[in-house]
């Protein structure tokens, strides 16, 4: 592997670049039934974490969310097989940086024994307070030393903990504590929905930043930061089908400033998305039109129009002084099916499918009365 190249602009500064996911669902790949969903996926998220983590060594992987159940429980016959992809995912998981994962009451309550005792031998980094959760080795909070210096300390809301009074009260707690254990950079996990999630957003003093779980389906991609006060909001789709960025950088005194244009990677993030979009344009926008291509042909137009300004004026913004205060770079992440992929992880995915297969040739020898 090449040697990284030095760190400039945002990434010279002391800093931490958080990697947000929710509600994985221990999905392998997104399902594909849409193009929105024809992204992601463990093994070319695993491809790009590694080649992010190498640039930059201050990057943090964190989930919010459910992590191994889905809303629907498996038909019986395919318990079985929902337990061997939990196995897989966790086993992926890992391998990856990750440094706090927070812990869903969904998840106890849904998944039964196997996931009980699965995050309970599993090693991951657990977060979880002020509810009853039965699993040992979780954390209340985590500090986690970043190269370059910085502490950054993440804890986890979840519905399971009482109402937002409950809520808010946890944050101060936990903000005030930190801040004794020298944590420059507070991170909250919310398993809370995105309104909660806001609504403690703007009840908190002193938090950084708040990964949004508990997302809804159909969730899209979430393209420029959210921001409420302070606090940095991060919510990202489903299963993994794209991971949301963001790096805080201290430059002097100040409160949060969104300093995107000043992050090579989040122009470089914007031109691909304006490429993309340009493309899709030249394919649907010649022959004869359906009714919902008329329709949706201005919109895209339109968000082509927009990125393309949003292009310059971030290059505009980039030539001149960085400000002070806590900078914050926010991208999203959605890698197409074309991605290359992390080799040791599809191995593993290849070893799932394998036995998924297996099982289901054995089912087949015994089938289903009629």
């Amino acid at each position: 592997t090449d040697a990284a190249p030095p760190p400039t602009g945002l990434l010279a500064l002391p800093h931490a670049t958080l990697v947000a996911m929710s509600d994985a669902s221990s999905v392998l790949k997104p399902c594909g039934c849409t193009e929105e969903l024809q992204r992601g996926g463990v093994e070319r998220n695993a491809r790009w974490l590694r080649e992010a983590k190498r640039l930059d060594s201050a990057l943090a992987l964190v989930h919010a969310g459910n992590l191994l159940v889905e809303d629907e429980p498996p038909l019986p016959r395919m318990a079985a097989q929902r337990a061997m992809r939990q196995d897989a995912f966790v086993d992926v998981l890992t391998s990856l940086p990750v440094v706090a994962v927070a812990l869903s009451s969904d998840d106890i309550e849904r998944g039964g024994a196997h996931v009980k005792a699965l995050l309970a031998r599993s090693g991951l980094p657990l977060v979880a307070d002020g509810w009853d959760h039965g699993v040992a080795g979780v954390a209340v909070r985590r500090l986690i030393k970043l190269d370059g210096g910085l502490k950054l300390a993440v804890f986890a809301l979840d519905s399971a903990a009482g109402d937002l009074d409950a809520q808010n009260g946890l944050v101060a707690v936990h903000v005030a504590a930190a801040r004794a254990e020298g944590a420059d950079l507070i991170v909250a996990l919310s398993n809370l929905g995105l309104r909660n999630s806001r609504r403690v957003a703007r009840a908190a003093t002193g938090l950084d930043a708040i990964v949004v779980g508990a997302v809804p389906d159909r969730l899209e991609q979430v393209e420029e930061a959210d921001r409420e006060g302070d606090v940095w909001l991060l919510e990202t789709p489903r299963h993994g089908a794209a991971m949301a960025v963001l790096t805080i950088a201290m430059h002097g005194e100040g409160g949060a400033i969104d300093a995107s244009p000043w992050l090579p990677t989040t122009r470089t993030t914007l031109q691909a998305r304006i490429d993309a979009l340009q493309a899709d344009l030249q394919r649907l926008g010649v022959g004869v039109q359906t009714v919902a291509t008329e329709r949706s042909l201005p919109v895209w137009r339109r968000a082509l129009d927009e990125a393309r300004a949003r292009l310059e004026r971030m290059t505009r913004q980039a030539s001149g002084p960085l400000p002070a205060g806590r900078l914050g770079a926010y991208r999203s992440v959605a890698l197409p099916w074309t991605a290359a992929v992390d080799a040791a992880t599809a191995a593993k995915v290849a070893l799932y499918d394998a036995a998924v297969a297996k099982a289901n040739q054995q089912a087949l020898q015994q089938p289903l009365a009629a």
